[in-house]
């Protein structure tokens, strides 16, 4: 009998929250609703990228970070991790030194690439600025069509 009292009072807590509408609408315009979370695309992150400068990024976890990372060598290549660990990921696998342009599509050696960070640090590597420019100008365009 207990057990089903209890039952009954956590579906009724559940259904009271549900029909209050303890879901917030937006205060202001542009606030952040629960759908509106979910409908920003990996377009809209790159409307607002910006060229960065390779030590300023982990390219582990390909982030642009505030502050100069470690540099650390591969043969004649230098690339920037941000702690120990990814040199040793760096030199335990290959992959991880390469990346594809979102441009051309061509698979380049991120030691050698052109870096690019949208609006959430997520870099964005290219083989040449003229590519990186051309993603900037496309982003642009998109979003002046929207």
């Amino acid at each position: 009998m207990k057990l089903l009292f209890i039952i009954t009072i956590l579906i009724t807590t559940f259904a009271i929250n549900v029909n209050a509408g303890n879901f917030e609408e937006p205060r202001y315009a542009g606030q952040n609703t629960f759908e509106n979370r979910f409908k920003s695309t990996s377009k809209d992150m790159l409307h607002s990228i910006r060229e960065v400068s390779p030590s300023s990024v982990c390219m582990v976890n390909n982030k642009a970070l505030d502050s100069e990372q470690e540099a650390f060598k591969i043969g004649n290549d230098t690339y920037y991790g941000c702690c120990k660990m990814c040199s040793k990921k760096f030199a335990k696998d290959d992959s991880k030194r390469y990346a594809i342009d979102p441009v051309s599509g061509v698979k380049i050696n991120k030691a050698n690439a052109i870096l690019g960070a949208d609006s959430k640090n997520n870099v964005h590597y290219f083989e040449n600025r003229e590519n990186l420019n051309r993603h900037i100008v496309s982003d642009k365009d998109t979003q002046m069509d929207e």
